[in-house]
């Protein structure tokens, strides 16, 4: 049973989404309705899902809540720490409705949450609660949800070079179901950034670099889109080649993130040379050839297997990468 009263709030975001899914505001919400959304969503150019992203954000922020994690004082960091570089080609915004079962089988709408996102970023916010302080370098729109992403970063000590650029940031909007694997994920990809945007954040990072006296041990984590070709909203191949053989020269270890890339083809192009690779557990069941509705159904016999066939592969991957 739900055992707390639904703010105003949270029953006009449910009214909205009882609206577009249903037609009647008062409608009861299930999953299917949250399928549908989805499914609407999926349908739309990407000029509309930028405008339906800002609505939400626009008509929503001021009633979300902020994840700010508390500093982790446990941790002694000493002054010989390694470095930390962490580059992100986009910064981006986590905007998560969660939902729970009533008696009758409808959803309620439980919380709305906020959140600066982009995997690499998430990896900086992690590293200052546990007491480092990494090296932040991203691109970061002028729009509202920019200026939230920098008050944000500045609240939690962190002092990013975000370089910025007219346009929209990219939204991801989460809908997630207490006790359920599934999320019904609405992802707006924001303004495209010009190669010469792209170009100014792989320079600044390769000054950085350069300048830096590096310890052994250091990392540059960087995402996949920061080192591909691809479109108009990437940089160009020589700036990123660049600054992977300064990280190289200088023994940095880097690690990188293929989440967003489709292909093996050119997960291969940016992982030459990585320290570590990291994937979504999205990929991950495509690279094990599970299907996503089984994946959490298998028996554990079977995903030992599996597991094994995949180190089969990495070991292969690696060699392969040098």
């Amino acid at each position: 049973s739900i055992m707390y009263m639904q703010s105003r709030t949270f029953k006009d975001y449910q009214a909205f989404i009882a609206l577009i899914t249903e037609g009647k505001s008062d409608a009861p919400i299930t999953k299917d309705s949250l399928t549908r959304l989805r499914e609407r969503f999926d349908g739309l150019t990407d000029d509309e899902r930028n405008q339906f992203a800002q609505l939400i954000w626009d008509k929503f922020k001021n009633y979300a809540q902020e994840y700010i994690p508390a500093r982790n004082e446990s941790i002694n960091i000493s002054s010989s720490y390694s470095q930390c570089w962490i580059v992100s080609t986009r910064t981006a915004l986590d905007f998560s409705a969660i939902w729970r079962y009533d008696r009758q089988g409808n959803l309620i709408l439980e919380e709305i949450t906020k959140n600066p996102g982009s995997k690499p970023l998430v990896v900086a916010r992690t590293l200052k609660n546990f007491g480092y302080n990494p090296r932040v370098y991203s691109l970061c729109a002028d729009d509202d949800t920019g200026r939230y992403i920098r008050r944000r970063f500045t609240e939690e000590g962190l002092a990013p070079e975000f370089i910025g650029f007219e346009g929209q940031t990219r939204i991801s909007l989460f809908h997630f179901i207490v006790g359920e694997y599934e999320d019904f994920l609405l992802r707006s990809e924001g303004s495209k950034v010009e190669k010469r945007q792209a170009d100014l954040l792989l320079e600044a990072l390769e000054e950085d670099l350069r300048a830096n006296t590096v310890r052994q041990a250091d990392y540059l984590v960087i995402d996949s889109r920061s080192l591909i070709i691809k479109g108009e909203d990437t940089p160009s191949l020589e700036v990123a080649r660049k600054v992977k053989e300064i990280a190289r020269e200088k023994e940095i270890k880097i690690v990188v993130d293929v989440s967003g890339i489709a292909t093996p083809e050119e997960i291969e192009s940016v992982s030459k040379g990585a320290y570590l690779v990291s994937v979504s557990y999205k990929k991950f069941i495509e690279f094990s050839g599970l299907k996503e509705e089984d994946f959490y159904n298998i028996a554990p016999d079977e995903m030992r297997k599996r597991m094994g066939i995949l180190a089969e592969k990495a070991k292969d991957f690696a060699k392969r990468q040098g």
